[in-house]
């Protein structure tokens, strides 16, 4: 109850639990005073009101003590004396919260719902058993061009659609009202962006009677999906005329259900035929593969799936019996576990590819057989000449005679290192080089090529440091080749630094290992040649004007050669200009050398015991010779 000035005079028990305060709480208070502030105006009013006397019933919002929501639904009557004087306002209160909070959930509902189909590109209608729609959402305006408030209350043919539209829709409607099952709907539509395809459902909803009440209608825009899946076919065909025409045939295997499908172009390169064999299977595959490949393919298929692509060759027999070589490549599909589920890949026949190869190793070795044969008859008639020459230095002879004897035989000398070196290429290349084993110290073979080098350096008046180890480090190998390998490292180095360089060779002991160090100060290697410096007829230096000649394979016979010794070659430079260095790696040898017997080589050995001359007997099969 409240007294004339709104305060509260008396409240029960109830109505305080429903605020959460205890009555005592409540007495000699405004009703605003358990109000929102926003809700203070709304409350004013109704109290000026209620204090007039004037009967009112209103929904009323009240803050409990927790701050949560009260809503009731409020009576008030005016209390009057017995002279009729008002002296106050009796107000009862019934709690209605749970239905404001399910109204309010329901207009929320609606609302999203609202927003959820007015968003969807897809058409929602919603029609009656008069074929009327009673809801539409905005996609119809997109469609037609029209809001969606003029289709409300209207059918299909009232709006003016197409009498063919028409007619398909009314009879899809008729049969889902009567029968109560979902039917689909394709239909053209001539919209504002030109004509387009839709593919329909419409379902029914069925009242608490059991009859359909109203039929949903959503119609999608499918012109643009319909003409993906119309190219996607036209491609899917054209892909397999291409591998028909190309001869290559796509497979597909699970290897948990071990379901496999081939395409016809897998049966023809397999020479087997699905009417005599039956479904493809993984066994199936391996007994089409040549004896001798079987258990290395179906190890590779073992690799894949642990890891990687796969990717390999084997032969199979064709229909006529004929030795086929085939390609397959394919990817692994992976669970979320990185577990092999599934393989595909193609498969095509290489035969052809594997006789190319086969015809180019044969024709590059007869090109290695035709050089070696070149450069024997190359030599076969400088031996004579050299021997005629060198007669003819001994016999007495004007002084211009001997200058061009010297001149012929330096030139002659330098042909003779070119067809040598045309030789070991090729000897190297044929894998027909023999090494003469014996155990040597690295000084010996670094000493003998300084000394074949060495015109070269002092010609070029190059400074050379030579740093050796005391301790002589023996290797088992080729003493020619070994010389030959550190004589070209030298070469290159006095011909490929500017006059007045410095070339270093530095032998040191690292493990068990004897490693030697040519270094020069000359015009360096470009990082991108680095690589392929090693190639036959492969020049690592980068301009004309500073080359020095040869056919570029130096190289090739320092690499191929300490690979046949067991050891390693590799080059550093820092890049054009700023010189390089060349380090070899050889095994040493289980023992060293006997210093008392290279003692006695040194001296001599054996031959010194027989001072008195000795018969050789030469054979030639050159006449000039």
């Amino acid at each position: 109850m409240l007294d004339v000035a709104g305060r509260t005079t008396h409240v029960n028990k109830r109505m305080a639990d429903l605020l959460g305060y205890a009555p005592a709480e409540i007495l000699g208070r405004v009703h605003t005073d358990f109000m929102w502030e926003e809700d203070h105006p709304k409350g004013d009013l109704e109290l000026s009101l209620r204090l007039e006397g004037i009967p009112q019933v209103w929904d009323q919002r009240y803050r409990r003590k927790d701050d949560s929501e009260l809503w009731t639904v409020a009576s008030c009557n005016g209390m009057f004396d017995p002279d009729g004087k008002f002296v106050g306002a009796l107000g009862m209160f019934t709690d209605i919260t749970d239905r404001k909070r399910a109204e309010t959930s329901l207009v929320v509902r609606e609302r999203e719902f609202r927003s959820l189909a007015d968003h969807t590109p897809d058409i929602l209608t919603r029609i009656d058993r008069d074929l009327r729609h009673v809801f539409v959402n905005a996609a119809i305006e997109r469609a037609t061009g029209r809001h969606p408030d003029e289709f409300l209350g209207k059918t299909n043919r009232e709006l003016g659609m197409p009498s063919d539209v028409c007619d398909l829709w009314e009879a899809a409607l008729r049969d889902v009202f009567l029968y109560g099952h979902q039917k689909s709907v394709d239909f053209s539509f001539d919209t504002p962006d030109g004509p387009r395809q839709y593919a329909s459902q419409l379902v029914p909803e069925v009242g608490l009677d059991g009859t359909v009440e109203f039929v949903l209608g959503v119609a999608r825009d499918v012109t643009d999906a319909r003409a993906a899946e119309f190219e996607l076919q036209k491609s899917a065909e054209r892909l397999t005329r291409a591998q028909r025409a190309a001869n290559v045939g796509t497979w597909d295997w699970d290897p948990v259900s071990g379901e496999v499908t081939w395409t016809a172009e897998v049966w023809l390169l397999f020479g087997r035929s699905a009417d005599a064999e039956g479904p493809p299977t993984y066994d199936l595959w391996l007994s089409c593969l040549h004896p001798d490949d079987r258990d290395r393919a179906a190890a590779v298929v073992v690799a894949a799936h642990a890891s990687g692509p796969y990717r390999d060759e084997y032969r199979v027999r064709d229909h006529d019996g004929r030795e086929v070589w085939l390609e397959t490549a394919g990817e692994v599909v992976r669970d979320a576990a990185g577990g092999a589920v599934r393989m595909l890949g193609t498969v095509r026949d290489i035969t052809d590819r594997k006789r190319a190869t086969e015809a180019l190793r044969v024709t590059d070795q007869r090109k290695d057989e035709f050089l070696a044969t070149l450069a024997h008859e190359l030599r076969n008639p400088l031996a004579p000449i050299r021997n005629g020459l060198a007669i003819l230095s001994m016999a007495r002879s004007p002084e211009r005679v001997e200058q061009v004897v010297g001149m012929m035989d330096r030139q002659l000398g330098h042909l003779v290192n070119l067809v040598d070196d045309l030789l070991d290429v090729s000897r190297v290349r044929t894998g027909k080089i023999t090494l003469r084993a014996e155990r040597m110290t690295v000084r010996e073979a670094v000493n003998a090529a300084i000394e074949a080098c060495r015109p070269t350096i002092d010609e070029q008046c190059h400074t050379l440091e030579v740093d050796l180890p005391a301790e002589p480090l023996a290797v088992t190998g080729d003493k020619t080749r070994l010389v030959q390998i550190l004589a070209n490292l030298l070469t290159n180095a006095a011909k490929y630094s500017e006059a007045g360089g410095l070339i270093r060779v530095a032998v040191r002991r690292e493990g068990g290992e004897a490693v030697i160090r040519v270094s020069d100060t000359g015009m360096g290697i470009a990082p991108d040649l680095l690589p392929t410096m090693w190639d036959l007829f492969t020049q690592v230096r980068d301009t004309l004007d500073k080359a020095q000649g040869g056919l570029g394979i130096g190289l090739s016979l320092v690499k191929n050669p300490v690979e046949m010794h067991g050891g390693t070659v590799a080059a550093e430079s820092p890049g054009v200009g700023h010189g390089s260095t060349f380090t070899i790696r050889l095994p040493l040898a289980a023992t060293t050398i006997d210093q008392s017997a290279a003692s006695s080589a040194d001296q001599g050995g054996p031959a010194a015991a027989h001072p008195a001359g000795r018969r050789v007997l030469v054979v030639d099969d050159n006449v000039d010779g």
